[in-house]
């Protein structure tokens, strides 16, 4: 579990935390009922990915960089993960490197 300072339980403040984490350790699980809504951040947009079993697909992006991070909302937890190809900007290398070549853990 992670534990966040005091200061840092504003949706905004835990969701930015969390997507710089992200690109450390490349993916994060959260439970839902431990942490804030990321629609409450303003930092995610609504997004596609591909179907498996989510509720929905959000984005968070950092200018000047290609890879984003993709949170998968699932029904009692929020998984998130680095695309090294932000689909919005190369959808082609996205489709490449993030859907077929991405080692499988």
């Amino acid at each position: 579990m992670i534990a966040m300072p005091e200061e840092s339980r504003e949706p905004w403040d835990f969701w930015n935390i969390i997507v710089a984490l992200t690109y450390i350790e490349k993916s994060i699980t959260l439970y839902k009922d431990m942490v804030p809504s990321p629609y409450e951040s303003g930092l995610f947009t609504r997004s596609i990915g591909k179907p498996a079993h989510q509720i929905a697909d959000l984005r968070t992006y950092k200018l000047g960089i290609d890879s984003c991070v993709h949170l998968v909302e699932l029904r009692d937890r929020y998984v998130l993960h680095v695309d090294s190809y932000d689909p919005l900007k190369h959808p082609g290398k996205h489709m490449l490197y993030d859907l077929i070549l991405r080692p499988k853990k």
